[in-house]
């Protein structure tokens, strides 16, 4: 295996996907196989893999579990997940995110399409960096929520909050833009650049976002028919309230 290319993971009890995931990565990424979530994990202690694309229905640990798993252990915790899966179940997709998945595609997937998801959310991770460090700002603050982009850390009334760093783009995202009425894709242009994903991702992204960040005082709006505005809770409590 090349030592330039990155190291792709795939997890995925079915033999034959594997072999042909397999054929269609080799030629621009190393790629290494798990049959389930399990033995990935044994197997991300040994390569430290640059993206992770895991299936969701696998025996011993599932890809859901091994989600959780991967997004609990901080050497791994910033590594790009994507789920594959042929449940097209809502509740299934928003509790992928909530944990920390990057990109939920449904079965069947487009061979290229895959090798277009898995390149583009590695080419977003080459250029993750928040324009708040491009203005020589490592410490963002809004309320009492702090984030250190030089560690990629957040903290909530100095307690850590466990974010992707793709999560802290997106609320760094909106902080940067408080207040304003932001469109869905005006989010997925900013936020995602070239990343594929649409506007339900997005909309599930927010979600579990607002779940991660109950204690921020701030919260994150939907505007109706629009998009999203971060807004103060208190002022926008009163605003309701006259």
């Amino acid at each position: 295996m090349s030592n330039n290319l990155k190291k792709v993971l795939i997890v995925d009890d079915e033999p034959s996907l594997r072999e042909v995931y397999e054929e269609v990565l080799r030629p621009f990424y190393n790629v290494y196989t798990a049959i389930n979530g399990k033995r990935a994990l044994e197997l991300c202690q040994e390569i430290v893999p640059d993206i992770i694309v895991s299936d969701v229905d696998m025996p011993e640990m599932d890809g859901i579990n091994f989600c959780r798993a991967i997004r609990s252990d901080k050497n791994f915790i910033q590594v790009p997940f994507l789920i594959l899966s042929s449940y097209t179940n809502e509740c299934l997709r928003t509790e992928s995110f909530n944990l920390g998945a990057d990109d939920y595609i449904s079965k069947p997937v487009s061979l290229l399409e895959l090798r277009a998801r898995i390149e583009s959310k590695l080419r977003w991770c080459q250029n993750t960096k928040p324009k708040t460090e491009t203005k020589n700002r490592d410490t963002l603050e809004c309320g009492n929520l702090t984030i250190n982009h030089k560690r990629a850390d957040v903290f909530i009334n100095r307690e850590k909050v466990e974010l992707t760093s793709f999560e802290i783009k997106l609320i760094t995202y909106l902080i940067e833009n408080k207040d304003k009425k932001l469109k869905r894709d005006d989010i997925l242009m900013d936020v995602w650049d070239a990343h594929i994903v649409s506007g339900r991702t997005v909309d599930a992204h927010i979600c579990a976002l607002r779940q991660k960040l109950n204690a921020f005082d701030h919260r994150i709006e939907t505007v109706r028919g629009y998009g999203y505005r971060l807004v103060n809770a208190k002022s926008s409590l009163r605003a309701e309230i006259n």
